[in-house]
């Protein structure tokens, strides 16, 4: 893959992680692997929908089971970022969406939660990642069902 740098960083431990210098992001996998995906090889329309997409989730009311669809979605989207892979991570950022409330609600809305703390800083990483500023604002813990904006 062209845009994909493979290089040995010896100095990293265990796990991943991101680091992001100028216009350039990284992704360590394993031990001795980085992988580079240069924001310039993203279409500027897909990383923009990414992070509108991203900066709407904190606002969302939705069961249970679309959070879960949601938070699979939001790991496809680190997954496939990491991995360079530029057709799944569109196809992330669609299914994150997908995922999100209908415009019309009905009496599912009383069984609606609020959004998870724990989606709140691997949002906040892949915005970062996208190399937008993190949305500020977002509601933190439980907001009012009134404004914390549509719901499932």
């Amino acid at each position: 893959m062209d845009d994909v740098l493979k290089k040995p960083t010896p100095q990293l431990g265990q796990g991943t992680g991101v680091a992001r210098c100028g216009r350039q992001v990284s992704f360590w996998c394993g031990t001795l692997q980085q992988v580079s995906l240069r924001s310039s090889d993203m279409d500027e329309g897909l990383r923009q929908m990414a992070v509108e997409v991203l900066g709407d989730v904190p606002l969302w009311s939705l069961k249970a089971s679309r959070w879960k669809r949601v938070g699979l979605s939001l790991e496809g989207m680190e997954r496939t970022l990491a991995a360079g892979d530029l057709t799944g991570f569109r196809r992330a950022v669609a299914d994150v969406e997908m995922a999100g409330p209908h415009r019309i609600s009905g009496l599912e809305e009383a069984s609606s939660l609020p959004f998870p703390e724990e989606y709140r800083e691997r949002i906040d990483e892949l915005i970062h990642s996208l190399g937008a500023a993190p949305v500020e604002g977002l509601p933190h813990g439980n907001a009012d069902s009134d404004s914390a904006g549509p719901h499932d």
